[in-house]
């Protein structure tokens, strides 16, 4: 249909809902099918469910669905209530429908339908008519908003853009004179009209047949019956049996009196009897003289009542006022035991219960029990809060103590005793005040005894926590962990990680201490390597020419660096060497930073290299070693006649790159690894060699030395398995401790059977003879 004549078809619905909104009525079935013409050419409105039955669901040729799930709001489809708004959109998607032929949301189901119209926009009209002016398009698209508030407001207001609309493109406005229909509406569309029209006065009139005020109905004067009265006789009213019985006429009322007088005064009597509360014997007694009204009875049962009610009225006044009374006397007791210092939380108990006590006018109410208990609660109250205050420092002073804040123990402990400072108590045992209050002086005796030992405490916490650390040094670096693997294969980056792990798991400050120094020389080790791949990458190696890793005799040509290894040329193809190759070989290993780069190194880069070099040392001793670490006889196997000397050249390497690096930085602290490092290989070698030669004594003497004197040096740590730092064993008085009167020298003698400490320096000499 042209747009011209769909929007006038729209502004005649318009008016008719335009009308509807003025009687408040929503008509929730807005759609083709129930917009009709008359013959004068107007469009009205029709309803009540018979479009339903006059159009069905049409089925285009690609089977889409067209029906009334097409013009309900989406409000509607949420279940919220229609309101006039909701009829907009559906006017909107009808013009939609008859301007392009489509309605705004098609699908193959109703449901696909309903979810397009909650959650999808509809294409543009233009898109089907595209000869639509704006403004009529925008108008729809407004119909068609999913939020009401977004749509015209009112039918009117949306007539009045209609009319404007019209205007521009010359139609008449809403006032105008009807036009004629130039094609006469069917008939059965008259007669379809009429029947709507008709079932809605009847829905709307009700189905009674029955007028709502009948009139009486003329008798029929061939019938012989007398008319119908319109309204039923009724009996008169049943006598109230609480009420007496009036007076017959012709009879005298003194009897009936007497009767009367009588029944009250025996109801009087009979409510005096009652054991009731004195507000219902007042109820009562109001309820006797309004049903025996005019008796002598009811006059006194009211006169009672009023006295008694103004009893009741003193009682009740004299009650507030003693109430009142106890109150503020409550409230100074209370008052009393507030702290005098807002900004300090600690409680005060001793002194809040003898401010309490302190206040005058308690003696006065010695009698009244709800005082009495109503004190006894404060006291309790002050009791319970101190005790709850008291049980949260403790806990807190064991945090402290199980973090190793011992000065935080002292001050939570030192906060408790105070508590414990209470004046005599006396009291109902039932209220379990007494009970807190012994709970209370407790848990102050346990503050205070705790608080005596705090320096046993504080020394045990500290040995258990050193030995604890060093234990997990051991475990973390000793012979049961991965670490001696990846040093051994210069995995130099994976030994970091894994010692930043295990220093940030470290409790005590001894044990960081122990592991920090190592940690910092194997980060090093990593960044010296990490300078030659990056030099790499960066074009500035000199010498591409290294020694052969192998055996340290031949030269290989570099052909790429990474994090792993190095790619040389092998049989004139690249092949990646990892780090590991060198791990034998501390000379070659030191030639791949000799002269290497372009720029000479910097003092920082020549503390690393020290540090990789002396990695590079440890690694070549635990070389040495292996046949040492392993097996059923430790000792069986062969060791290098020059391997001390070898060790301690490529310790004394490594120490001539740090001593170039000056002592600027950290220089000191590598030195002094390196000598210890180099001193624990020269002891442990020498153990090896002195077991290999069945001096057995002095292998284990070497042993203990080592762990004794270099038991922090990565070396030794690498080695031992950790049983040296776990919890103390018993040890046996010595017979020095047993007879303190003996003469004998406790000196250790020859016939000890305990081996004799090995000098390092004549260690040294047996070697290099």
């Amino acid at each position: 249909m042209p747009w011209q004549e769909a929007l006038t078809i729209l502004r005649d619905a318009a008016r008719g809902l335009e009308y509807a909104e003025s009687k408040g009525i929503v008509h929730r079935d807005i759609k083709p099918a129930n917009l009709m013409c008359t013959e004068a050419g107007l469009v009205k409105i029709a309803d009540l469910g018979l479009a339903g039955s006059v159009e069905q669901e049409e089925v285009t040729g690609g089977g889409k669905i067209f029906g009334t799930p097409h013009f309900i709001a989406p409000e509607v489809v949420r279940g919220s209530r229609a309101d006039a708004r909701s009829d907009l959109y559906s006017l909107g998607a009808t013009a939609y429908r008859i301007i392009s032929g489509h309605t705004p949301f098609e699908g193959d189901s109703s449901k696909e339908i309903l979810r397009q119209v909650l959650h999808e926009d509809a294409p543009d009209l233009r898109e089907f008519e595209p000869d639509v002016p704006d403004g009529v398009n925008d108008l729809i698209a407004r119909l068609l908003a999913k939020r009401p508030e977004e749509r015209p407001p009112s039918a009117a207001i949306l007539l009045r853009e209609l009319d404007r609309l019209l205007e521009r493109q010359g139609a008449p406005s809403v006032n105008a004179v009807p036009r004629s229909s130039s094609k006469k509406t069917p008939a059965w569309q008259v007669l379809l009209v009429v029947a709507v029209l008709a079932l809605v006065a009847k829905l709307v009139l009700g189905n009674s047949d029955t007028p709502v005020n009948p009139e009486p109905k003329a008798p029929d004067p061939l019938s012989g019956q007398a008319p119908i009265p319109t309204e039923p006789p009724t009996d008169p009213p049943a006598p109230d049996p609480g009420t007496p019985p009036a007076e017959e006429p012709g009879q005298t009322g003194d009897r009936n009196e007497q009767l009367v007088e009588l029944a009250a005064e025996n109801e009087l009597l009979k409510l005096r009897d009652l054991s009731i509360t004195d507000e219902e014997r007042m109820t009562k007694l109001r309820s006797l003289a309004k049903r025996f009204l005019g008796t002598d009875a009811a006059n006194r049962a009211g006169q009672e009542a009023d006295q008694l009610e103004a009893r009741l009225a003193a009682e009740t006044e004299a009650n507030r006022e003693v109430g009142r009374r106890r109150q503020a006397l409550l409230d100074a007791m209370k008052l009393a035991t507030q702290p005098t210092d807002a900004t300090d939380p600690r409680p005060t108990p001793g002194l809040a219960l003898r401010a309490l006590m302190a206040v005058p006018g308690q003696d006065d109410w010695g009698d009244d029990e709800e005082f009495t208990a109503a004190r006894l609660a404060l006291q309790h109250q002050v009791l319970r809060e101190a005790l709850d205050w008291a049980q949260q420092r403790l806990a807190e002073a064991q945090e402290f103590e199980d973090a190793g804040d011992f000065e935080g123990v002292k001050l939570t402990l030192s906060s408790i005793l105070p508590l414990t400072d209470l004046p005599p108590l006396t009291g109902d045992t039932s209220t379990g005040m007494l009970d807190t209050a012994r709970e209370l002086l407790a848990l102050g005796e346990e503050a205070r005894v705790k608080h005596g030992q705090l320096g046993n405490l504080e020394s045990e916490y500290l040995s258990r926590r050193s030995r604890a650390d060093r234990l997990a040094i051991a475990k973390g670096v000793g012979s049961s962990s991965s670490l001696r693997t990846m040093l051994r294969n210069l995995n130099l980056g994976g030994c970091a990680e894994h010692l930043n792990e295990l220093h940030e798991s470290l409790t005590s400050p001894a044990a960081r201490a122990t592991l920090a120094p190592i940690k910092g020389r194997v980060e090093a080790g990593q960044m010296a390597l990490q300078a030659l791949v990056d030099g790499w990458e960066q074009g500035r190696w000199k010498r591409h020419s290294i020694l052969d890793p192998t055996d340290g005799r031949g030269s290989l040509q570099a052909a790429g660096a990474d994090a792993s290894g190095l790619r040389l040329m092998i049989d004139g193809a690249p092949q990646h060497t990892p780090w590991s190759a060198w791990k034998d070989n501390p000379r070659a290993f030191e030639n791949l930073f000799t002269s290497r780069l372009e720029q000479p190194w910097t003092a920082t880069e020549l503390q690393n290299i020290s540090s990789a070099l002396m990695l590079v040392s440890i690694s070549h001793t635990l070389g040495y070693l292996e046949g040492f670490l392993g097996g059923d006889d430790p000792f069986g196997a062969s060791l290098s006649k020059n391997a001390e000397a070898d060790v301690t050249r490529s310790f004394a390497t490594a120490m001539e790159w740090a001593d170039r690096a000056g002592n600027e930085g950290d220089s000191a602290l590598i030195r002094a690894s390196i000598t210890q490092e180099a001193a624990a290989s020269k002891v442990l070698l020498a153990g090896l060699s002195a077991g290999k030669a069945g001096r057995w004594a002095e292998a284990v003497s070497a042993l203990e030395y080592a762990l004794e004197e270099h038991g922090e040096s990565l070396l030794v740590l690498l080695l031992a398995d950790g049983s040296d730092f776990a919890e103390p064993r018993a040890v046996p008085p010595s017979p020095v401790e047993e007879n303190e009167d003996a003469d004998t020298d406790p000196a250790v003698g020859e016939g000890s059977g305990n081996p004799t400490r090995v000098d390092e320096d004549e260690n040294s000499d047996k070697e290099s003879d």
